[in-house]
């Protein structure tokens, strides 16, 4: 019973500080700001569709385990670019169509 007790301290102490943390989201008197929010979000959105489509054409020509591995290392690599960006880490605003591009069929095999 006290493990019981003790999570349930934890998790409601974990969900305070984390309110605590958290910055003022754009509220109702900042349109400008949920506009601006709202087309990052949609570009970026976009832009993951590409790469999930990408991804997707590159599995399907895969014609060995070799082939498979080398789409997945590419998409891997677009994510870490993707998180690293959201993180504010190096090379933030830097990447942009193309890079971390998931290779066609032709170079995921030749490689």
């Amino acid at each position: 019973m006290n493990f019981v007790k003790s999570f349930a301290v934890a998790l409601v102490g974990l969900s305070i500080s984390g309110l605590a943390f958290a910055g003022p989201g754009p509220g109702p008197g900042k349109p400008e700001k949920f506009e601006e929010h709202k087309t990052k979000m949609l570009a970026d959105l976009d832009q993951r569709i590409v790469k999930i489509q990408e991804h997707r054409a590159c599995v399907a020509a895969a014609a060995n385990p070799d082939g498979m591995k080398k789409c997945r290392d590419a998409m891997k690599a677009f994510h870490d670019e993707m998180s690293k960006q959201r993180r504010g880490g190096p090379g933030r605003g830097e990447a942009g169509p193309g890079q971390g591009a998931i290779p066609s069929a032709d170079q995921a095999e030749s490689k």
